[in-house]
Order: C-alpha cells, then structure tokens, then sequence
C-alpha cells in the first residue's frame, strides 16, 4: 500500500471518527456508511491473504479533557475506568514523562517514555497497546510538569 493511500486511510477513518489499526501488507476498506442496531460502525480489515476481517467500531463518547501536573515522584495521573476503548496522554513539557500502567510505580527512564514537547501515546480496545487500569506517571526534571489526557468511552 502506498504511504499516500495509508495517509488517505487514516484521514477517512479519522474524520468517521473510527478507530483503526494498519498491518503491513494488509489494506483497509470502509464500507458505505453502515451501522449496526447498537450503533456501531463497520470496518473491514483485509489480512495479507485477502480475507475480509470484519470489524464492529463502536461510537466512543469524549470525556472532559484534562491537563495533570506530573511530580518526580510517581503519581496517579488516570484513574482505573473499564469503560474505556482509548486515552490519549500528551506531554506537553520540556522534560521527558515516563509511564507506568495497571497499579505499577512510574520509574525514571523505564516503561513509556513521553518526550518533551509533544511525546504522545494513544491506547486504543482496537490497538496493540490498551489497557482499563489506572495510569501512573513521573518526570526527570524539577517541579511540575503537564500531561494533557484524553479519555474516551
């Protein structure tokens, strides 16, 4: 697949507000606007072989963005939600953020490293990485820095 169509991709499924996961060699179809009796939207997912993998994209609700400080010390940052299908954490300071999930301590220069100045990383139901548990976070410079989170349901 040619980069142009997978920015093309992703621009669609953005816009439609559907989650969606690119494997190399494989191709990414939406269907016509279809939508299930619960409200979810359809994807298909073709795999390296040609064999349609249908997926079910449900309509996720946006809870209240936030900014959090992050302390040198290891802090809660998301609490545990087991509604959630994605959360996106940005780090919008001059200083590395590191993350660490599902009750375990942030440590310095360990797990997920957020870089300075806009590090992102999004967990998606529909991703390689996800989880519900609560998220823990902690920095290698001096005082507060900020964390944007978004949550989705």
């Amino acid at each position: 697949m040619a980069a142009s169509n997978r920015r093309e991709i992703r621009e669609v499924l953005s816009q439609a507000n559907l989650p969606y996961h690119l494997v190399k060699g494989s191709e990414i179809h939406v269907l016509p606007p279809s939508v299930t009796e619960n409200g979810d939207q359809t994807v298909v997912l073709y795999d390296v072989d040609g064999n349609p993998l249908l997926i079910l994209a449900p309509d996720m609700a946006a809870g209240v963005p936030r900014a959090f400080k992050v302390t040198p010390a290891s802090v809660l940052i998301v609490a545990a939600n087991p509604n959630r299908t994605a959360l996106t954490l940005v780090n919008i300071s001059n200083t590395a953020i590191n993350l660490a999930f599902d009750g375990n301590a942030a440590a310095l220069n360990a797990g997920i490293t957020l870089n300075s100045g806009g590090g992102t990383v999004t967990l998606s139901r529909w991703g390689p990485l996800f989880t519900t548990g609560e998220v823990r976070a902690r920095h290698t410079g001096v005082g507060n820095k900020i964390i944007t989170i978004q949550e989705f349901n």
